[in-house]
């Protein structure tokens, strides 16, 4: 309701400034005065209605300059300033020609005011009108390009709205997919035991008491798969990632080199997304690599993001990755058109994430 309420009073807001003209037929007698009253209501209705009816602005906006035109006829050439509001106007409408319209309209009034005397023919008055005449002649460019970034800035909002909600769906069907493959498994298995132990405690109670165990094992499982999936959803920024990154690394025993350059203002999904990979490369590391030492590296470029993480371990091949994480990993980067790539190197394993920087994010950051 204030949004429309707003929508409605703002662009009522700049008629204040026909509060010189209202003064000035004040002080007129008003048998004089009176048609610029009539006139004053009709340009205000046409005002408005050139703010509502899109398709035919450009009649409203010809009826402002008669107006206008009149006006400067009939009280003096101090009212030629209110062709900014037409000429303010046009700048509103995307059609660009909407402009030229209003420009030849004003031109040609200006024109006739001026061969019949209504406009004086005098230097000092000419030198008076010129903060004026520029501002007739940059007002429809300052107006439509504000306009163009307004409309720009709430498309942008709204695909990223559309991405966010994209981005929940896809976190959901993941976490569908692991409680499917993981716990849903273990459960299945857990029942099957469970009930092969209560089949066997008469029979075999050494067996039961095995499968039993095992069911205990299986459980145990389970319960960290949940706490797995459980810390995955758990959003952290990229400076607690990499504390928690380096306390990691130093428990296993392996040294971390950090460094990063210019890290740019992304927006908090690539963080995110960023962080998650982070945690598992080390993860990666720590289980699988026998590495002594680590290095992770984040920079910047104009329009790319490089992480690159490299350990000096016993290497690495994806075709053996089983759980490590690399197509959960390579899905969260599509969803910001990244990519990951693992190369050997004479020392261990290199691995190297890209993700474009758009040019709204390409701002950066101190240290």
């Amino acid at each position: 309701m204030w949004q429309r309420l707003r929508a409605e009073l703002n662009p009522l807001i700049w008629l204040v400034y026909l509060f010189f003209p209202v003064c000035d037929l004040i002080g007129r007698p008003f048998s004089e005065a009176v048609y610029g009253y009539a006139a004053l209501i009709l340009f205000v209705y046409f005002y408005r209605k050139s703010y509502q009816d899109w398709a035919i602005r450009f009649r409203y906006l010809f009826l402002q300059c008669v107006i206008i035109a009149a006006f400067t006829w009939l009280y003096g050439a101090e009212y030629f300033s209110l062709f900014i509001y037409p000429v303010s106007l046009s700048g509103n409408d995307p059609r660009p020609r909407t402009s030229y319209y209003v420009y030849a309209t004003v031109f040609f009034a200006v024109a006739v005011l001026y061969s019949f005397g209504r406009i004086p023919h005098d230097v000092n008055f000419f030198l008076s009108s010129v903060p004026t005449i520029l501002m007739l002649l940059l007002m429809p460019v300052v107006v439509r390009s504000l306009s163009q970034y307004i409309r720009v800035a709430n498309e942008l909002e709204a695909a990223n709205k559309k991405i966010q909600a994209l981005v929940k769906q896809e976190e959901r069907q993941r976490i569908a997919r692991d409680l499917h493959d993981t716990l849903g498994q273990l459960l299945s298995m857990m029942a099957l035991k469970s009930e092969l132990a209560g089949k066997l405690i008469d029979r075999d109670p050494e067996r039961a008491k095995r499968e039993i165990a095992d069911v205990h094992q299986t459980a145990r499982a389970a319960l960290k798969d949940v706490r797995h999936i459980v810390s995955s959803m758990k959003t952290t920024s990229w400076d607690d990632e990499i504390r928690s990154a380096r306390e990691i690394l130093d428990v296993a025993g392996i040294v971390c080199r950090y460094e990063r350059t210019g890290l740019p203002r992304w927006s908090p999904l690539k963080e995110s997304i960023l962080s998650y990979i982070l945690r598992e490369l080390v993860h990666n590391i720590v289980k699988h690599s026998r590495a002594k030492t680590c290095s992770i590296t984040i920079r910047h470029e104009p329009e790319t993001i490089f992480l690159i993480v490299e350990d000096d371990g016993i290497g690495f091949s994806e075709t053996s990755s089983g759980g490590s994480g690399i197509i959960g990993m390579r899905e969260r980067l599509a969803m910001v058109d990244g990519a990951l790539v693992y190369e050997p190197t004479s020392r261990g394993t290199r691995a190297v994430i890209t993700v474009p920087v758009t040019a709204a994010q390409a701002g950066r950051r101190s240290e």
